[in-house]
């Protein structure tokens, strides 16, 4: 795997992780965060838009995969 595969990961990671959002994790990282975002979609497999799922005032959490709570431990 080269090291802008591990970076890309990285970043996906961050961002599922729940500790920053994408423009955060865009000036973190130097990246557009549309291109983060399109990273994490096409990672957890969906085709949405930047458009965060809001119910009643509340922002839903997406689920959190193996991989990622291996890496939060």
């Amino acid at each position: 795997m080269d090291k802008k595969a591990i970076e890309k990961e990285a970043i996906i990671a961050d961002y599922l992780t729940g500790n920053c959002s994408y423009r955060k994790l865009g000036t973190k990282y130097g990246i557009d965060f549309r291109l983060i975002h399109s990273w994490v979609m096409k990672y957890q497999g969906t085709k949405r838009t930047y458009n965060p799922r809001v119910t009643e005032g509340k922002v839903e959490e997406a689920p959190v995969s193996n991989e990622v709570k291996q890496l939060q431990q």
